[in-house]
């Protein structure tokens, strides 16, 4: 069984993925190096850089709240600036760049793979044992994304001031319930790379049997 080859639309794809791959991979390097230059500069002033966390909507007011008593406010996010976390919390900006950079990594590891099961679709087969391994590491890097997210709201935003709502997560997958759309989204992931591992065999047994 071939690949799409260069007319496909699997081609388009992963010419914009390789060129996505090589821009990740330039921006992945230069930030734990932004980061360490932040952290051992002489002064920290106010930047437009910082982290983007959840503020606590009793922090928001609205003029005239009379007028406005049908509108409920949601999820209200805020820039801190890395010189206030510097100055008050310098463990939690250290922990906040290792955060980071195993983002980054996970980032990296997954559009790699991504890379891969789309050049070998294009290039050689598309029902290998290999392929079937890059899929299920996607699913497994998507199923992290929750305890990182735990991970990050609990030892990182709560720990840069009152300000932080208690008990909200860092970041969410855009599907209906926060709690259970990476999890979903990795365990689909994860179960279409059992459909080509079951694709695999169908094609070796074809191979057999002709």
């Amino acid at each position: 069984m071939s690949g799409f080859g260069k007319k496909s639309t699997a081609y388009i794809c992963y010419l914009f993925v390789n060129f996505w791959w090589y821009v990740s991979c330039a921006l992945g390097i230069g930030m734990p190096f932004l980061l360490l230059y932040d952290y051992l500069a002489d002064s920290h002033p106010d930047t437009i850089f910082g982290i983007t966390a959840p503020i606590s909507t009793s922090l928001i007011t609205l003029k005239q709240p009379e007028q406005y008593d049908f509108i409920s406010i949601g999820g209200v996010e805020g820039m801190v600036d890395f010189g206030y976390i510097l100055q008050h919390s310098p463990s939690t900006y250290l922990l906040w760049a290792v955060f980071v950079c195993v983002m980054i990594g996970i980032y990296l590891v997954g559009l790699y793979q991504l890379r891969n099961i789309l050049y070998s679709a294009v290039y050689e087969t598309v029902f290998t044992k290999k392929n079937a391994r890059r899929i299920k590491i996607i699913a497994v890097l998507i199923l992290l994304l929750k305890p990182l997210a735990w991970f990050q709201q609990y030892f990182i935003f709560e720990s840069l001031g009152s300000f932080i709502p208690q008990g909200d997560s860092g970041f969410h997958i855009g599907l209906p319930g926060p709690a259970i759309g990476p999890i979903l989204i990795g365990l689909l992931i994860y179960s279409l790379g059992t459909v080509f591992e079951k694709g695999y065999e169908m094609y070796q047994e074809q191979k057999l049997t002709v």
